[in-house]
């Protein structure tokens, strides 16, 4: 069975992306107030193909919630560790997205997160030479790419592994 890429899950609506996907609710452990380690509200979703990308809530008392905020997380984990082809509409795509605006809160965030990193893969994890190459601006980039800790997280250890300087302000 070959690899998916993100593409093959990033575009489907949560119920049809539950389908890929594994979940377990579960107690959380330690204090928490009334109700905490009582019920199962803590929500684990994996991908069953893939079982390193999963993604916990536990900060709700509802099991709904917490569930709706790990699908969330799901998609960024998704976004940051599976690899697409680059298209070549992908800067079209960005732009589409208005990706210098976007923020973690829009459905739309793990797409272009993926996209942007995807195309820094393909630039061997360089943010200075992906803006060079594309005309884009480098602090918009970094400064979209910080929005969210997990991303940024992602990017400094895809960085570290191709030996290049994670430079925040170039």
């Amino acid at each position: 069975m070959c690899e998916k890429s993100w593409r093959d899950y990033l575009y489907l609506s949560n119920e049809n992306l539950e389908k890929y996907c594994s979940i377990e609710a579960f107690r959380v452990p330690g204090p928490g107030g009334q109700k905490k380690n009582v019920t199962n509200s803590a929500v684990r979703i994996k991908l069953k193909n893939n079982k390193e990308i999963e993604a916990i809530a536990s900060e709700s008392r509802s099991q709904h919630q917490n569930k709706l905020k790990a699908i969330k997380r799901l998609r960024l984990a998704i976004a940051v560790k599976l690899r697409s082809d680059v298209a070549s509409t992908a800067l079209d795509d960005l732009q589409k997205n208005n990706y210098l605006l976007i923020n973690p809160k829009n459905s739309m965030f793990p797409i272009t997160t993926a996209i942007l990193f995807d195309l820094l893969e393909s630039k061997a994890w360089d943010h200075q030479r992906l803006a060079r190459d594309f005309n884009i601006r480098i602090n918009p980039l970094i400064r979209t790419l910080k929005k969210d800790r997990t991303v940024w997280r992602a990017l400094t250890e895809e960085k570290s592994k191709t030996n290049l300087r994670h430079s925040g302000n170039s």
